[in-house]
């Protein structure tokens, strides 16, 4: 064996901190490449650095299982995406269920075709299908019927992901001109 194909002290070094920079890069090889360095004396005493280089060049072009690496990073994302999707989309529906229900028991109270109880029953009957908490304000005056309907934001949504970070109340307030007696 010649002097060239021997690896001095400094090949093995710059060699071991490639192979520490490609592990930084390319985590799932890391045990190939830790044992790649651990058996670096004996592969430059066997075959020299020539073939040394070739052999971790190959290892660097190999792309095997670098598509799931890839579905591992990118499936949480999207998954995060989706649930935030679907919750803001479930408190949206709600805050739309509530003004419909606002808007027709306003209507029934201004026509005198419902009392304040039965606007209330059909306020909650229409609600059901929600886990939503809410509150039903009505208040009525001589030419006036006011139906608020609230909820806080934080519990609006279908499992409170992305809607349990906002403040304050979706609010659903319906005026009605009352109906002459």
């Amino acid at each position: 064996m010649t002097h060239a194909d021997a690896m001095s002290k400094g090949e093995i070094l710059l060699f071991t901190e490639l192979c520490s920079h490609h592990i930084a890069q390319c985590p799932e090889k890391a045990k190939f490449t830790s044992h790649l360095i651990r058996s670096v004396s004996v592969v430059s005493g066997k075959f020299g650095m020539a073939r040394v280089l070739r052999a971790f060049s190959r290892f660097r072009r190999e792309t095997e299982g670098t598509v799931s690496f890839e579905f591992m990073i990118w499936i949480p994302l999207v998954f995060g995406l989706l649930v935030t999707v679907l919750d803001f989309s479930h408190a949206l529906t709600v805050k739309s269920s509530m003004w419909h229900e606002a808007r027709v028991a306003a209507r029934g109270l201004s026509m005198h075709a419902m009392s304040e109880s039965a606007a209330r029953s059909h306020i909650r009957d229409g609600l059901a299908w929600s886990a939503a908490d809410y509150t039903v304000d009505i208040e009525r005056d001589r030419s006036r019927v006011y139906v608020t309907v609230r909820t806080p934001m934080k519990t609006s949504g279908l499992i409170d992901f992305a809607t349990a970070r906002l403040s304050g109340d979706w609010v659903a307030r319906v005026m009605v001109l009352a109906e002459p007696v």
